[in-house]
């Protein structure tokens, strides 16, 4: 959100083993939790993005998985930015005969992932899975109806390739679930109450197809010549009121849509659960 462009970091040869792939340390996992915490502080990721984050730091195994929650972000000088500039530097060559091992792993292995995630894409059987297709969102609220029996939720944060879902569980609590290729996962097991005047917002009033319109319309139309990263972020309720002015209607739940360029600049917009828009604020480059 708002960060440097992805960076693809080569493996770092130790003997014959690569320091990317070498086993996390406790030490490796706080350092990068406390550099996503900063992240989030500095407004480069949004709250519900920070705790997917940590929660994969903390289920890591390997200094790659760790080094892929902060390749996308600004960082400070310190131990995260140095355990990436050493999984980025090769001191040995990968002998021949593994390259060509590894290349026929890779093949079969991608042969299998295709084979059992077809399912997901309307448009490419080949492509990794896409949220943010009219097929996969509609998939991602029958499977949240299955699970709790509604389509009502607190709140949902829609990623590239997950979803972030706030589900209530009864007594005034909720918990954050997260739907992606493997299904609908458990993340909050929701220690904390809500208040009691919280609105929910139904999905299933969620006009799909609409929202993907917008999407697009906003990447092209809010101002940014490139964009890098986008939020589409659901919830209860109205326009909030910082946002709204006289000639903003009451609804009963909102999408928030906010586009990134590769230059911190951001341009927004707001619509209803049905894609009209209520709000709309293009980035205005200085003149």
């Amino acid at each position: 959100m708002g960060g440097v462009g992805s960076v693809t970091l080569p493996a770092c040869r130790i003997g014959s083993h690569s320091v990317a792939h070498a086993r996390a340390r406790q030490r490796d996992r706080d350092d990068v939790m406390d550099a996503l915490s900063a992240a989030y502080a500095d407004g480069q990721i949004s709250g519900q993005e920070h705790e997917r984050r940590v929660h994969e730091a903390i289920r890591a195994d390997q200094v790659s998985e760790l080094v892929a929650l902060v390749d996308d972000l600004q960082l400070a000088e310190g131990p995260v930015r140095n355990l990436m500039v050493s999984a980025a530097r090769v001191r040995e060559p990968t002998p021949a005969w593994k390259v060509i091992a590894r290349a026929f792993g890779v093949v079969a292995v991608t042969a299998a992932v295709i084979t059992a995630t077809a399912v997901w894409s309307s448009d490419d059987p080949t492509e990794r899975l896409d949220m943010r297709t009219e097929q996969n969102l509609d998939r991602m609220v029958e499977v949240v109806d299955e699970e709790f029996g509604s389509t009502e939720v607190v709140s949902a944060e829609i990623g590239e390739s997950n979803t972030a879902v706030r589900v209530p569980v009864g007594e005034g609590r909720s918990e954050v679930w997260y739907f992606s290729r493997q299904g609908l996962e458990k993340y909050d097991a929701g220690n904390g109450r809500l208040p009691e005047d919280l609105g929910l917002v139904d999905l299933a009033g969620l006009d799909r197809a609409r929202l993907l319109d917008n999407l697009e319309w906003a990447s092209k139309n809010l101002g940014l010549d490139e964009v890098e990263s986008v939020s589409i972020e659901i919830a209860p309720g109205p326009v909030p009121d910082s946002w709204r002015d006289g000639g903003v209607p009451a609804t009963d739940g909102h999408v928030w849509i906010r586009v990134w360029s590769p230059y911190d600049e951001v341009g927004l917009m707001f619509t209803d659960l049905a894609g009209n828009i209520l709000v709309r604020q293009p980035h205005v480059a200085p003149s």
